[in-house]
């Protein structure tokens, strides 16, 4: 380790220099920055899916990330994580990852970071992104109404025939 002190030192842009408040993590293998980022907000992908799968941790619950089949954490600027949620889940984002991305057995897709890294997602100004989170607020919240609503219609009769039948009322 020694004789790669200065090397090891330098990683993270000189983050574990003499002197440093880090400085004493100079020799560690594994740096902590996935620790560090599991408390944080995060946007929240599997590696291997099917169809983009991305979702905001807003409470930033522990994750686990490993090789081709973990998850991913990527820490993005608070105000723009629902956006870049809401445009890496779309069709658009989903046709361009799987026509650049490996595709594996029972058509699973990687969504790993060779894959990601090229999404053309453009720079989005502060004020845009606030009226866009709001927007995305709103489809989520929409979402879940409808949801709601499929649930109660699946418990409720197709007909008054049926449901008198079910009763033993029908004529």
């Amino acid at each position: 380790l020694k004789a790669h002190e200065a090397e090891l030192r330098a990683r993270e842009g000189g983050k574990y220099q003499a002197g440093k408040p880090e400085a004493w993590r100079w020799y560690d293998l594994a740096r902590p920055q996935s620790l560090e980022a599991a408390t944080r907000p995060k946007i929240l992908l599997q590696t291997m899916a099917k169809r983009p799968e991305f979702a905001l941790d807003e409470r930033g619950f522990l994750f686990a990330g490993g090789g081709g089949v973990g998850a991913y954490g990527l820490l993005i600027k608070d105000s723009i994580q629902k956006v870049i949620v809401a445009i890496a889940n779309s069709n658009v984002s989903y046709f361009y990852i799987k026509n650049i991305s490996p595709i594996f057995s029972g058509g699973y897709i990687s969504y790993g970071d060779q894959s990601i890294k090229w999404l053309p997602i453009p720079e989005i100004p502060e004020e845009e992104a606030e009226a866009l989170s709001k927007l995305v607020d709103a489809a989520i919240k929409t979402a879940a109404e409808m949801h709601h609503l499929q649930s109660f219609r699946k418990g409720l009769p197709h007909t008054l025939l049926e449901a008198l039948t079910a009763h033993g009322n029908a004529p």
